[in-house]
This record gives C-alpha cells, structure tokens and sequence, in this order.
C-alpha cells in the first residue's frame, strides 16, 4: 500500500501493481497485492477477500497520519496487521531474502562452468546502463550471448541473436 498521486492516480497504481507481481514471483505461496491510496476505492477492492490477521505493509517513510490515521480508516472494521513503513520493518530481509553461503554460491557457479563451459558473470543491471541500445524507455538488455560479449535489446516484438557463423567470402566472389 502507497499513497499514490491523487493529481493522477494511475501511473503509481501500476508501477505498484508492477512491484507486487515482483515480490509475489519471489514469494511463491504468499498472496501479494497492492494498492495505493489515491485511486478510488483500489485499496478497499484489494483488501475486500484478504483474511483476517493480513498484514499490509505501508510503503512510507514513518508511521505518520496516513499510517496511523487514513489507512485504518479506510480499511474500516477488518482485521487486518499494518506493519511498520516498510523499510522500517526490522524482520522484513528475513521475510523477501535468504542467506546464501559463499561456499554453495561458489560450488553453484563451478557447476554452471562445468555443464555450460560459461562460468563468466554479467551484471543486468550494469550491461542495461553501459549499452548503447538502451538510451530509450522500454529498451532493456534481458541477456548476453554466451561469451557476454553482445548484448543486444530483447523485447515481445524483437529477438535478439548471436550468429557466431561465418561466411567464406572468397567462395562468393568471383
């Protein structure tokens, strides 16, 4: 749950709803959603089949009136649990995040090595700052050929490819 921009309430609704369905692939069994509170009646229609005991997790900074004050009235008789502003939650790296040991991380990537002969590391999100191809919105760099050294824009409309062939030119000249 957000505040939202009352002026214009979609655009924050989506990214959210975006940032939910992020969390909910990460968290696979846990029921995920989002709403903020500048859109009409979303954060009532989000929290209308919740059970009770649910806990709604405010995306603020400190648990001032919207916390305190406007989400439990908006959220009316129900029951639910309204956890401190998120990032403010001592428990919640435990909750989205798991610890893993730098020797099974290390053994992880020796087996990749071992059965894909790529034990190189590219970075998503330093490729998508440094290509060339993504100075516009909506150009994203989703992965690398195997040798990491093309990168080349992906999309629903565009495939990218590495052609590692080559063609013998003198063949075809004449």
């Amino acid at each position: 749950m957000a505040h939202g921009q009352p002026s214009e309430p979609a655009p924050p609704e989506e990214a959210l709803a975006r940032l939910a369905g992020q969390v909910a692939e990460r968290l696979p069994g846990w029921l995920v959603r989002s709403a903020t509170m500048a859109m009409p009646d979303r954060l009532e229609e989000a929290a209308a089949d919740l059970p009770d005991g649910a806990t709604i997790y405010p995306f603020f900074i400190a648990a001032g009136w919207f916390v305190t004050q406007a989400l439990p009235r908006r959220l009316g008789d129900r029951r639910f649990r309204i956890g401190p502003p998120l990032g403010l939650d001592p428990g919640l790296p435990g909750i989205a995040a798991r610890t893993i040991r730098a020797r099974e991380l290390y053994a992880r990537m020796l087996r990749t090595l071992a059965q894909t002969g790529n034990g190189w590391m590219t970075f998503k999100d330093k490729s998508n700052r440094a290509c060339n191809q993504t100075a516009l919105p909506g150009r994203v760099v989703h992965l690398s050929n195997l040798c990491t050294e093309i990168l080349e824009v992906t999309s629903e409309t565009e495939t990218a490819v590495c052609n590692l062939g080559s063609v013998n030119l003198a063949r075809h000249v004449h």
